[in-house]
C-alpha cells in the first residue's frame, strides 16, 4: 500500500438660429469631480495548522516597507507596514492650536470590513475580515526651521486612543513615526510646540493591516483575489488633517494564498499480508475444519488534516472499481475490497463517521465522497483494511501453494469544492 498527498470634461454645444441673420452660440461646460486613486497590492497566506487550531489570521507576505522597515524595533513583533505613494502638501502645524488640522493628527477607519475573495481558476469564493490598523508618516518642509523636539514627542505619546511608536528624524529635515489604531474609531492627535508653519509635506505614508477568517476550516485551498477601498482626505476614512492630498482613494488589492495542512504517513510496513481473520489464521483451513474463509489484511497510517479531502484508489490490478490480486503464473484475478477508518472525520453529505468506509478507483461511476474533519486532526492513527470475500477466497483456495499479489495506492485529494 502506498499513500500520495496531493478615466475631458463633457462639453455640450447648443446652437440656436432665429429669423434673420442673428446667430446665438452658447456652450455649457459641465464640471465633474476628478477621482485620483492610489492602488496598493498586498499578498498574504494562510496555513491552517492542526497544531495551532486557534490561529485564524493571515500572514502578510507583502514586502515590508515604510516606517516598520526602518524602525522595526519601534513597531514591535508581528507589526509591519507597507509603503504607499500617498502624500499631502501644504499641511499646517501651529503651536498651541486646538484645531486637529493644525496638530499632528490621524483618523482612521480601522473597523473590521467583510470582503469577498475569489479564486479565478475554480470560481470559488471565501469571506474574510480585513482592517487597517497602522499609519506611518513623515513630516518635512523645504525651508526646515524645526527640530525634533518641536513635535513634542508625538511619535510615542498620541492622545485620543492610539498606540504610538517612537518618533525618529533629523533636525531641520524630517520627523517620522507610526501610530497603531484599535478596531474602535479614534481621532488621535498631538500638539506641537515652537512651530507656525503652513507648508509641511507628509510623505512616506505606510499602512499596516490585519486579515482573518471566522471559519478557517471551511476555506478551500487556492489563490483568492479581491479588493477593498478607503476614501482619503480631510474628513475621510484615512484622514491626516487638512491639506492637498495626492489621491482621494486608496484601493487595496488583495491576493491570498490558502494552503491547508494535509498529511498522511504510513505506520509500519507497506506490505500487508492477507490471512483469515482470528487467532487461528490459516489453521482451521489447512486442518480441514473450515469449508469457507475470507482473507483480510490491515495497514495503519497517521492522518493530519485541517480541511475536507477525498480518497480514491490507484491499483496495479483492477476488477471493476476495486483493486485486485493476481495469481503468479497466469492472469487469474480476485477482487480486493478496500475500506478506511479515520477518527473524528465524517462524510460531508451524510454526516456519517468514517468507519470501514469503502474506497474505490476513481471513475465517473464512483461515488463522490467528501471527508470532512470535525476539527483539526493531528497525527491520528487511522487504518486501511483489505479483504477478499468468501467466494473469491474459496476460489483462491483451489490453487494450493499459489501466491497472489497486488498493490494499492491511496490517493488523498484536497481539491474539494465548497459545499
Amino acid at each position: 500500500m502506498k499513500i500520495k498527498s496531493s478615466k475631458n470634461f463633457p462639453h455640450t454645444l447648443l446652437r440656436s438660429v432665429f429669423y434673420g441673420t442673428i446667430l446665438f452660440l452658447s456652450s455649457f461646460l459641465f464640471l465633474s469631480t476628478s477621482v485620483r486613486a492610489e492602488t496598493l497590492n498586498v499578498t498574504a497566506e494562510f496555513r491552517p495548522s492542526a497544531a495551532n487550531p486557534r490561529v485564524d489570521k493571515f500572514e502578510n507576505t507583502t514586502p515590508v516597507a515604510g516606517f516598520c522597515l526602518d524602525y522595526q524595533r519601534f513597531c514591535g513583533e508581528g507589526v509591519f507596514s507597507i509603503a504607499t505613494n500617498l502624500n499631502v502638501n501644504n499641511r499646517s502645524l501651529i503651536a498651541g492650536s486646538n484645531n486637529n488640522n493644525e496638530r499632528v493628527f490621524q483618523k482612521l477607519d480601522a473597523n473590521w470590513k467583510t470582503i469577498s475573495l475569489t479564486d479565478d481558476e475554480t470560481g470559488q469564493s471565501i469571506t474574510v475580515q480585513f482592517r487597517l490598523m497602522l499609519i506611518g508618516q513623515r513630516f518635512s518642509r523645504s525651508g526646515g526651521g524645526f527640530v525634533n523636539a518641536d513635535f513634542n514627542s508625538a511619535g510615542g505619546n498620541p492622545q485620543g486612543g492610539c498606540g504610538g511608536t517612537i518618533g525618529a528624524g533629523i533636525a531641520n529635515s524630517y520627523f517620522r513615526f507610526a501610530w497603531n489604531h484599535s478596531s474602535l474609531p479614534a481621532s488621535c492627535y498631538k500638539n506641537v510646540v515652537n512651530m507656525n508653519y503652513t507648508d509641511f509635506k507628509i510623505n512616506d505614508i505606510s499602512v499596516g493591516y490585519e486579515m482573518k477568517s471566522s471559519s478557517p476550516m471551511n476555506m478551500p485551498n487556492g489563490t483568492f483575489k479581491g479588493s477593498v477601498s478607503y476614501s482619503v482626505g480631510n474628513g475621510q476614512q484615512i484622514d491626516l488633517g487638512a491639506g492637498d492630498y495626492s489621491d482621494n482613494i486608496l484601493e487595496i488589492k488583495i491576493e491570498a494564498q490558502i494552503e491547508h495542512e494535509l498529511k498522511f504517513e504510513m505506520v509500519g510496513s507497506e506490505k500487508v499480508p492477507m490471512i483469515p481473520p482470528g487467532a487461528s489464521g490459516w489453521q482451521d483451513w489447512t486442518s480441514g475444519g473450515a469449508t469457507q474463509f475470507r482473507l483480510e489484511g490491515t495497514g495503519s497510517f497517521r492522518t493530519t488534516a485541517s480541511a475536507p479531502f477525498s480518497v480514491y484508489l490507484e491499483c496495479q490490478h483492477k476488477v471493476l472499481n476495486s483493486c485486485a490480486m493476481q495469481r503468479e503464473g497466469d492472469d487469474t484475478l480476485v477482487q480486493v475490497d478496500t475500506t478506511i477508518t479515520i477518527p473524528f472525520v465524517m462524510e460531508r453529505a451524510s454526516g456519517s463517521e468514517i468507519t470501514n468506509w469503502p474506497i474505490y478507483v476513481r471513475s465517473i461511476h464512483t461515488p463522490d465522497y467528501v471527508f470532512e474533519p470535525k476539527s483539526y486532526i493531528n497525527a491520528f492513527l487511522s487504518t486501511v483494511k483489505f479483504s477478499v470475500n468468501e467466494v473469491e477466497s474459496l476460489r483462491m483456495g483451489n490453487y494450493p501453494g499459489s501466491t497472489w499479489r497486488g498493490s494499492a495506492t491511496l490517493i488523498f485529494d484536497a481539491e474539494i469544492n465548497s459545499p
